[in-house]
């Protein structure tokens, strides 16, 4: 994508003379020109930080990842001293006059006094001990302090100045020795791809940070061009590694950070460069593009298999993509971003702030809801009842492998949404923890098939790996269905008896329903279970399961089932040995939401329906239908 078109006399060419100066600096009259509602923000983030002590960055702080394998709640002082200094520097810029410029240089004094700025999970190859001095790796708190202090350098430098030319000095040599330095000097960071490991969204997330810092800080022209070119080489080989589709499977959450990190990557460059390094027409960062407008759901709802949240805060990124590669419907969904609010407890990015401040205002839009999409790659299917509007039932499903980034074991989940609210979902994931990462993952209860909308047979889940997979997997679209269908035997272990298990997710426009068909041969009479997780409190009936979601009442029927090789299509069809509704024990579980980050997205309690029998070989439905059409 890059190396292809541009080699490192192209780039020394291209940032020989670098002048980027893409926001205006402190003092200049644009800023003046910022609305209240946004520069009030600001400043009454930064008043509360007027008299802020800079509380240090503990031992205790690295060692109490160790100790409870926690990450949080310790490691939002870390993220505080951040957010505060941002807001402090943008505040000052909007404001004048000099009220918060102590406060700043104090943080930056304090945070260059930092030992380390990699956070404690990076610490794993040394026990989760105490960074030491030697310790400045490229990863994603070293990078985005990096390009903060890089980002108040260049909005406030001047000012620095009057104040103590050590002070400009001192961002200098933090953020060459930190960041710039290291990354010139390893090749074995896994996310830079070179490794062989496939990266994640670390990769554009620390690039960007990266070539921030070159821009910003570095003035050696040298350094600054070696530093281009082997971003240059790491954001190939990510690119490279991407699904074809142009699916993030990491979900649409991560997406901001990876497939939207990328676009920052070649935004950057493009207007550093007066537009001499352009990757813009490559196709395949078309598809990576689209992605996001294929998995939206309604507001904030994304599908959100694996780690992410299902609740993602919409970005402005999203339209400038879409300007940038000629997509009109993703300028549309784009457009719909609400102005970005800082968080003092998150990253801290001054470049996607100071683009909401400077911001090109498109004509405010309902957004984008696309009928159908299949990414066939990485095979997930999407499908809504109407075009144009969230009206009606939405459903997802997936095949694909467990050896996805950020892998949850749910090969065969789907999720249903009625009227842009959620009936049945994929629970995402708490916040972070060593175990998370570690060997334990697969042992936390979420990430496992049996906390998804799957199957379990002898109470035997799937297991993790990329020979656990989906097979003969097939999408069938068109104006009245949406269908995907895919054989699950490989997804589970061979003590799990599955001669055959193929699944349908099918959205029938016509008939206003969803059907989840379950087609099935085991070596043996085998307890089957299958999952449903919802957050609507489910009410157990004759023939099936009554909720409510999207301000409507929704019955799951759940029809007589076929033994083998006796299907009919008809759900009444019943043969003999044939399990009828009363055949099958229906239990409800309630999950109380007791951690953050699965409260913030689904509130305080979810459900699991558990459907267990009894059965050797079959076909079994799930119909879903709205009680009044």
């Amino acid at each position: 994508m890059l190396t292809d078109k541009y080699n490192l006399n192209d780039i020394k060419a291209a940032f020989r003379a670098v002048s980027w100066n893409p926001f205006p600096r402190y003092g200049e009259d644009a800023w003046k020109s910022v609305g209240p509602a946004i520069a009030g923000g600001y400043i009454e983030i930064a008043e509360k930080y007027l008299d802020y002590q800079w509380p240090p960055i503990t031992a205790e702080m690295y060692l109490t990842l160790r100790k409870t394998g926690l990450l949080k709640p310790q490691w939002d002082r870390y993220r505080e001293r951040r957010s505060g200094l941002g807001a402090l520097a943008l505040a000052e810029c909007l404001e004048g006059g000099g009220r918060f410029m102590d406060q700043i240089v104090n943080g930056i004094i304090s945070t260059c006094e930092e030992t380390s700025w990699i956070q404690p999970l990076a610490m794993k190859p040394f026990g989760y001990d105490i960074p030491d001095a030697s310790n400045h790796e490229v990863d994603l708190s070293s990078s985005e302090t990096a390009s903060l202090l890089a980002w108040i350098l260049y909005l406030l430098g001047g000012e620095l100045d009057k104040i103590s030319l050590r002070i400009r000095a001192r961002i200098r040599e933090s953020v060459a020795e930190r960041i710039i330095l290291p990354y010139l000097g390893r090749d074995d960071c896994w996310w830079m791809g070179f490794t062989g490991e496939r990266a994640n969204n670390w990769n554009p997330w620390c690039n960007v940070n990266v070539i921030m810092c070159l821009l910003l800080t570095e003035s050696e022209p040298v350094t600054v061009s070696r530093g281009l070119y082997k971003v240059f080489r790491s954001l190939d080989a990510y690119v490279d590694a991407y699904p074809a589709d142009g699916c993030c499977d990491e979900g649409p959450m991560y997406w901001g950070a990876a497939g939207g990190g990328l676009f920052l990557c070649l935004e950057i460059l493009r207007e550093a460069s007066g537009g001499a390094i352009d990757a813009f027409g490559n196709e395949k960062l078309r598809l990576i593009g689209q992605y996001i407008t294929k998995t939206y759901i309604d507001g904030n709802y994304f599908v959100n298999y694996a780690d992410g949240d299902a609740i993602v805060e919409l970005d402005q990124v999203v339209y400038r993509f879409g300007k940038a590669v000629g997509d009109e419907n993703m300028m549309r969904l784009g457009a719909s971003a609400k102005p970005a609010k800082p968080a003092i407890y998150d990253w801290f990015k001054p470049y996607r702030y100071l683009k909401e401040i400077f911001r090109e205002n498109p004509a405010p839009t309902a957004g984008y809801y696309p009928l159908q999409a299949w990414l066939w790659k990485t095979e997930v299917m999407t499908a809504r009842e109407k075009e144009n509007g969230p009206e009606g039932f939405f459903l997802s499903a997936k095949g694909g492998n467990n050896l996805e980034s950020h892998n949850h074991n749910d090969i065969g989940n789907f999720v249903v949404y009625l009227n842009g609210k959620p009936l049945f979902i994929d629970i995402g994931t708490e916040e972070y923890s060593v175990k998370t990462f570690g060997p334990e993952r697969y042992a936390i209860w979420y990430i496992r098939s049996d906390y998804h909308n799957c199957v379990q047979v002898s109470g035997i889940d799937q297991r993790a790996g990329g020979e656990f997979r989906a097979d003969g997997t097939v999408c069938l679209q068109n104006d009245g269905l949406s269908a995907v269908s895919m054989e699950l035997r490989n997804a589970y272990p061979a003590e799990a008896g599955i001669l055959t298990w193929r699944r349908e997710a099918a959205l029938d426009r016509a008939g206003k329903e969803v059907r989840i068909t379950d087609s099935f041969a085991l070596d043996g009479t085998r307890e089957v279970r299958r999952f449903l997780i919802t957050p609507a409190k489910p009410e157990v009936t004759d023939g099936g399961i009554r909720l409510n979601a999207g301000g409507e009442e929704v019955f799951v029927s759940l029809p007589p089932g076929n033994p083998a090789g006796a299907a009919t299509g008809r759900p009444d069809a019943a043969g003999p040995g044939c399990p009828n509704q009363s055949a099958y024990e229906i239990a409800v579980e309630e999950i109380p939401m007791t951690e953050s980050r699965l409260r913030a997205n689904w509130g305080e309690t979810l459900y699991r329906i558990v459907i267990r029998e009894e059965a050797s070989a079959g076909e079994r439905k799930m119909i879903i239908r709205r009680v009044v059409q």
